[in-house]
Formats: structure tokens, C-alpha cells, sequence
């Protein structure tokens, strides 16, 4: 049997999960390629620790050029788009012609669409919102303080 190949699009952690099962269970034959807008891994479960100063961000971030060590190729691009009947995804890097297709992209949050969000509330799901949450927690003297939890489908009903 011809090697196969195998793209993952997404590098947060279901993606590299993947990746790293397939590239143990599958013979070298087969190619993996996983693709990610970001040169790292950002474990975003460690972001409500930052916000509280338990964590560093150097301890949440992982770069993905390890991957190749494993025989995982790894290309940071954009995806613009997949045409699922000719098996090629578009990337603003290169086309990817692939066997098998993981989409593990994760979730987008839109905060803009609640009117006062942006202006009067932190994103936990996004880096510099935690920092400035952090940063403002750190120069907190006392106030009024609200907690909102949206009302699901939400991206980890864990973390609010």
C-alpha cells in the first residue's frame, strides 16, 4: 500500500493529540501534516492560572518544530478554504493535498457581538485579555465585581 497522508488543521490540543497517536500507530509510509496560523502551541486551560500569576507564559507556550523530531511535518499558515472533493486545503503558505482530513480548528469567539463587552469586561479565552485581566487584578483595591457565564454552546464550560 502507497503512503498515505494525513493533514490535521489545527495545533491546539486535539490537533497535536492526534498527530502524535497517528504518527505512533501508523507505519512511516504515511505522511502526517499538521497546520497551525501560530508557530506554537498555546495551552489555553493554563490561561486562568496566568490571570491569577501561578503560571508564566513561556509555561504555557510550546513551539511545534519539535514535531518534525517525531516525523510530524508541521506548516504555520492560514487556512482559506478546503475543496473536499479534489482533497486539497488552501493556505495562504501552500496547497495541501491530503488522503485523510482532521479538522480540529477550535472555536471562534466573537466578543464585539455583546454590546459592552469589549469595552467593560475580560476575555479569558484570549492572551492579552488575561494579561490585562491580570495586570488589573494585581492593582485591584475593591469594588463592585460581576462574573458572567454565557449561556451554552461556549468553548469550555470549564473555564467561566
Amino acid at each position: 500500500m502507497a503512503g498515505k497522508t494525513i493533514c490535521i488543521l489545527g495545533g491546539g490540543s486535539g490537533g497535536i493529540v492526534v498527530a502524535n497517536k497517528l504518527k505512533k500507530s501508523l507505519s512511516a509510509e504515511h505522511r502526517i501534516v499538521l497546520v497551525d496560523k501560530l508557530s506554537y502551541h498555546l495551552f489555553n486551560p493554563s490561561l486562568l492560572w496566568l490571570m491569577v500569576g501561578w503560571r508564566q507564559i513561556e509555561d504555557m507556550k510550546r513551539d511545534f518544530s519539535p514535531l518534525k523530531r517525531k516525523g510530524i511535518d508541521f506548516i504555520q499558515a492560514e487556512v482559506s478554504g478546503i475543496d473536499f472533493d479534489k482533497q486539497t486545503v488552501f493556505t495562504n503558505a501552500q496547497n495541501i493535498q491530503y488522503d485523510y482530513l482532521v479538522i480540529s480548528l477550535g472555536a471562534d469567539i466573537y466578543p464585539e457581538r455583546l454590546a459592552g463587552f469589549k469595552e467593560g469586561a475580560y476575555n479569558l479565552y484570549q492572551l492579552s485579555e488575561v494579561i490585562r485581566l491580570r495586570d488589573d487584578l494585581a492593582n485591584f483595591k475593591g469594588d463592585k465585581v460581576a462574573v458572567m457565564v454565557s449561556s451554552i454552546p461556549f468553548k469550555c464550560p470549564a473555564a467561566p
